[in-house]
């Protein structure tokens, strides 16, 4: 099996399984996105440590996808006017032909979907279907055709783009769709000359039948009855 090492400081890390279930790869980060968007948050200063590993990165023909704010900081610039995030104008990575307005309202939203027709070296998430949330300050214009098709029919710039082998959106959970995940693992390793030897894995799914779990632990732990009597009458 092939292993792709994880960063510890990234909150956001994915594991794709093999037929055993067990890891069968990781992803590792090569830039810390919380220091970056704690920096943004203080102050929409410089970002040029980031700029030039992802770009160096981009120029190598490696596979870039921004999620959310990562998704914000790849396009030309990011602005707050209303002084949301501490004010400012910061110039993006311009890897993508985006820009992005902080405004006070947050966006939060359940957001299923499929990838759109892509164009370059994402072509291979074409089609795939996602599901997942969004959960952002902003608005984003982005130049393209968008990265993917959302079933209420939305077509801003919260559908993302993608630019060669760089793209992005607003949606996290985007990759915990089996179908989704399986792809890339599998563009991972044709890339390195392998074959993916594991298979696709509903991540959604796998959480629900963890979460039963836990729920069928706690009802055989807890005096159930007593519970629901309390709920409905009170202590």
């Amino acid at each position: 099996m092939y292993q792709i090492k994880r960063s510890e400081k990234i909150r956001d890390a994915l594991e794709l399984c093999g037929e055993d279930g067990k890891p069968a790869a990781k992803l590792e980060f090569v830039v810390d996105i919380d220091a970056i968007a704690g920096e943004l948050r203080r102050n929409l200063t410089d970002i040029t440590t980031a700029e030039q590993a992802l770009k160096k990165a981009a120029s190598a023909g490696t596979l870039i996808f921004g999620i959310c704010g990562g998704y914000q900081l790849l396009g030309d610039v990011v602005s707050d006017p209303e002084n949301t995030e501490g004010g400012g104008s910061v110039r993006g990575m311009e890897l993508l032909r985006a820009k992005t307005v902080f405004t006070p309202e947050k966006r939060l939203s359940r957001t299923s979907g499929k990838f759109a027709q892509i164009e370059g070296a994402f072509a291979f998430l074409s089609g795939a279907e996602f599901s997942g949330y969004e959960i952002h300050m902003g608005r984003t214009e982005i130049s393209g055709k968008p990265l993917i098709s959302k079933l209420d029919g939305t077509t801003d710039g919260t559908s993302g783009g993608a630019c060669g082998n760089v793209c992005g959106c607003y949606v996290h959970g985007i990759f915990d769709s089996g179908e989704v995940s399986s792809r890339l693992v599998g563009e991972l390793f044709r890339r390195k000359g392998l074959e993916f030897p594991g298979k696709a894995v509903d991540r959604s799914a796998y959480k629900q039948s963890q979460y039963d779990l836990l729920a069928d632990s706690v009802r055989e732990s807890l005096d159930m009855e007593l519970i629901y009597r309390i709920l409905r009458e009170g202590i």
